[in-house]
Order: structure tokens, then C-alpha cells, then sequence
């Protein structure tokens, strides 16, 4: 039973690592970008830099959270179910995205909170990140070698 036990505390504490990961790490993004270097000009459609940035920050927050996770669970098991949760919300939330989302003009400069309600990133990247996720949470927990780290 504390096998059990250990592998849901692990899930849940690595999850809520590679949210705190993502959203700190994007929202310094955003402060050194600035909205020239966020966005396509006068679109609220996401810049290549900023697309290229989000892969590598998302990736670099999945293999934190991996490595969190193997730390906590000291085994396999719980990574795995780490990465299906991953894969499960991701293509749910993709799901959820209307991408009839009409180009309308940016006029402002979004502050942080308007910046993540009003950006539009393109659909494979939208599809793409659950999978970046699972690839990043295997890579930090060592899936991939068979180690436990």
C-alpha cells in the first residue's frame, strides 16, 4: 500500500513542479522578450522565437518534473503514469481549443495575464506538447536508460 501511495505523491508533487516550472519560466520569457519579441507584429499570433523558446522551456520543465518524480517514487512506475497524465490533459486541452480564432489586430500591450488569455499558437504546437511532455518526463527520469536517477 505505500507503494501506492508513494507513486500518487510522486505524480501529483511532479505535476504541480512542471506547472510552477512552465509558468515561471514563461513569464520571464515574456518579461525578456517584451511583446515585439513575443508576438508576430500588431498579431496576437506567437513570434518563431517565442514558439522555439516554448519547446525548449516546455521540454526543460517535463524533464524537472521527471526527475522530481523518480526522486520521490524511486522507481519506474510512477513516471509512467507522470507521462500518461501528461499525454491525457494535453490532447484534452488540445481538444478544447477553438482554432476558428479570428487574426484580430493587437492594439495594446497586453500585460502578463492578457498575453497568456489572447495568445494564439499554431495547431501542431498545440498537438505537439503532450507528446515534448512525455519525451521530456522519460528523458529526466531516466526511462530511457533504464537507471533510476
Amino acid at each position: 500500500m505505500r507503494f501506492i501511495w508513494k507513486n500518487i505523491v510522486a505524480v501529483v508533487v511532479s505535476y504541480l513542479v512542471i506547472a510552477v516550472t512552465i509558468m515561471g519560466s514563461f513569464s520571464l520569457a515574456y518579461v525578456l522578450l517584451g511583446v515585439d519579441g513575443s508576438y508576430q507584429p500588431g498579431s496576437w499570433k506567437v513570434s518563431n522565437i517565442w514558439i522555439v523558446l516554448s519547446i525548449v522551456l516546455g521540454l526543460g520543465s517535463a524533464w524537472i518534473g521527471g526527475v522530481t518524480c523518480v526522486k520521490i517514487a524511486d522507481n519506474h512506475s510512477a513516471p509512467k503514469y507522470l507521462i500518461a497524465l501528461i499525454v491525457v490533459f494535453g490532447v484534452f486541452s488540445a481538444m478544447m481549443i477553438t482554432q476558428d480564432v479570428p487574426d484580430t489586430v493587437r492594439t495594446v500591450i497586453p500585460t502578463l495575464t492578457e498575453a497568456m488569455d489572447q495568445s494564439v499558437q499554431p495547431t501542431w504546437l498545440t498537438w505537439i506538447n503532450p507528446l515534448l511532455g512525455g519525451f521530456g518526463v522519460a528523458w529526466g527520469s531516466g526511462l530511457f536508460r533504464g537507471e533510476i536517477r
